[in-house]
């Protein structure tokens, strides 16, 4: 199918300073504005992970321990980049509750790969939980007609979320999570001598937040129409209706702030923790 319409090579070349150069924006409105996306390199890849079944496992109560696995393949995947790549490489990633959502240029493709092969052989070992962990070149998205692009959300000085665009990231969640047995060749197939993976870093110490107005909500939306300005429209309409009702910006409606993060001892996650970082005999030793 080629390249999406008005794509061409030369804005999709790997660049080692694609990510920290990209510029950054910090009014969340202006992420329906499709102009400040940009494209990712031709030859980076789409990674994701996530836990096969796990809306049973957060029905059964064990949203702790879902949400603490997503968080460690994020971790696992950065630390095997700052290893290979120097402490200073950025890549943009996701959190999704149960999984994560990664972007790696081609050479580091193998060393996530490693990581994210042991997070798993952990998160079977230690919780029962089958990790599903695959990758997609780029290339090969906008070659089915749809593309990858990215940008940045500053919510405070040093604290920027990647922002994902262009529909290249649902088409690679949908093929990966299909390729179950990796005869699609996008699943990750474990060989044995991936070892243990790397969690420095990995901490689950605050306390839970409590809403500030009765009711915590989630919303997910996603716009299908194939045109770039309807999409704009549609999330322009969602964002000014979801104001509208909060009565005032989105962001003063947020149940994250310095006010409401806790921390107390001992961490209602540090047991979890322990066992993810060190197995699950070394809850003692980490009180000591």
């Amino acid at each position: 199918m080629g390249l999406p319409p008005g794509l061409t090579m030369m804005k999709i070349q790997s660049d080692d300073t694609f990510y920290p150069d990209l510029p950054y924006f910090e009014d969340f409105g202006a992420i329906s504005d499709e102009s400040i996306f940009r494209p990712v390199p031709h030859d980076w890849h789409v990674i994701i992970s996530d836990i096969r079944n796990s809306t049973q496992a957060v029905e059964a109560g064990r949203y702790k321990h879902v949400n603490m696995i997503g968080a460690a393949c994020i971790t696992a995947a950065l630390n095997a980049v700052r290893s290979a790549a120097g402490e200073s490489t950025e890549i943009p990633y996701s959190f999704g509750g149960d999984g994560a959502t990664l972007l790696v240029p081609d050479i580091l493709l193998s060393p996530v790969r490693k990581a994210l092969l042991a997070a798993a052989s952990m998160a079977q070992r230690e919780f029962g939980f089958e990790l599903r962990i695959g990758s997609i070149s780029v290339k090969a998205i906008r070659e089915k007609g749809v593309d990858v692009t990215v940008s940045k959300l500053r919510l405070s000085p040093g604290n920027e979320l990647a922002m994902f665009g262009g529909g290249g990231i649902a088409l690679a969640d949908a093929l990966i999570k299909q390729d179950d047995l990796g005869h699609m060749g996008y699943r990750f197939i474990a060989s044995g001598d991936e070892g243990e993976p790397d969690m420095t870093g990995l901490s689950c110490r605050w306390e839970p937040l409590k809403s500030r107005q009765g009711q915590m909500l989630c919303v997910l939306a996603y716009a299908k129409s194939t045109d770039v300005g309807e999409r704009r429209k549609t999330y322009d309409r969602l964002l000014r209706n979801m104001s509208r009702i909060l009565g005032g910006d989105l962001k003063s409606a947020s149940p994250v702030t310095e006010q409401t993060m806790r921390f107390k001892w001992i961490p209602q996650g540090l047991r979890m923790e322990a066992q993810i970082t060190h197995g699950e005999h070394s809850y003692g030793r980490r009180l000591l």
